[in-house]
């Protein structure tokens, strides 16, 4: 699951769009004024994944290659990495 605010930076483009399908990955958009309730994910979920995603671009970014396949790798790798983990840790602390 991808949780998404308004902001237009987070607008996908065709190809991303593809991979995100592909992925299975769903796509949520938050209605507008209600990022406040998602401070709880920004803790659990959000934080940890943005932190593996900086640190896997550090470790692998190549200028010489495409960005658009070396980011949608990365991504795929960070979420895999953490947001499913913080998701399953969630719901085994709610039991």
């Amino acid at each position: 699951m991808l949780v998404l605010d308004n902001h237009s930076s987070h607008m996908a483009t065709t190809e991303r769009m593809r991979f995100l399908l592909q992925e299975r990955v769903v796509i949520v958009d938050l209605l507008p004024n209600t990022t406040h309730t998602s401070m709880v994910l920004d803790l659990s979920v959000f934080g940890p994944f943005k932190q593996h995603l900086r640190k896997l671009y550090k470790e692998r970014y190549e200028p010489t290659v495409n960005m658009d396949s070396q980011f949608l790798q990365m991504l795929s790798s960070a979420i895999k990495d953490t947001v499913r983990e913080a998701l399953v840790d969630d719901l085994l602390e709610s039991e």
